[in-house]
């Protein structure tokens, strides 16, 4: 949607309500009051850019994260170290060991600390980011058909999720 100042509403993606107030007596309110806006010359200069719709965690706004990319090819799958590894026992011997067992400088001992982490991650913790991705996914399903339908049961299954997620 185009605005009279030139700016240029995005499409959202994973939503389109971006707040939310349940009131008493089954009275729902779903409006999209956030927005991401753009020119032109914003738009060629990135013109794979995305906006995401996220599910709000303690809040009754939704927030909106928007990929600023040049191109698709910009998209790589970056590595995050999660803190909840410290607080896990058997973490600081792996990267210790990791660390004096890889020869090589630093750029090499650091991708195979990368690479140990995420199969720790992945052993020890489950795909906990599939999980979340999953139990997202549900709760904008549920926000999709609360934006055209409110239900008591689509609200009693969203604070379900909601505590879930949290």
């Amino acid at each position: 949607m185009a605005f009279v100042s030139g700016l240029i509403d995005f499409e959202t993606k994973g939503g389109h309500v971006t707040w939310r107030k349940n009131i008493q007596n089954g009275v729902h309110i779903r409006k999209k009051l956030d927005r991401c806006l753009a020119n032109p010359k914003w738009l060629l200069l990135f013109p794979h850019s995305m906006e995401k719709l996220l599910v709000s965690n303690n809040s009754d706004h939704n927030p909106i994260l928007v990929h600023c990319l040049k191109s698709p090819s910009q998209r790589k799958e970056a590595f995050h170290f999660q803190a909840a590894w410290m607080n896990h026992p058997d973490y600081p011997p792996l990267i210790d060991h990791v660390w004096r067992g890889t020869p090589g400088d630093a750029i090499c001992k650091l991708d195979e600390v990368r690479d140990q982490s995420i199969l720790f991650n992945k052993t020890t913790f489950g795909n906990i980011f599939r999980k979340k991705q999953q139990l997202e996914a549900r709760i904008r399903g549920i926000h999709r058909q609360l934006d055209h339908t409110v239900t008591s049961d689509l609200t009693r299954q969203e604070r379900m999720l909601q505590d879930e997620y949290q």
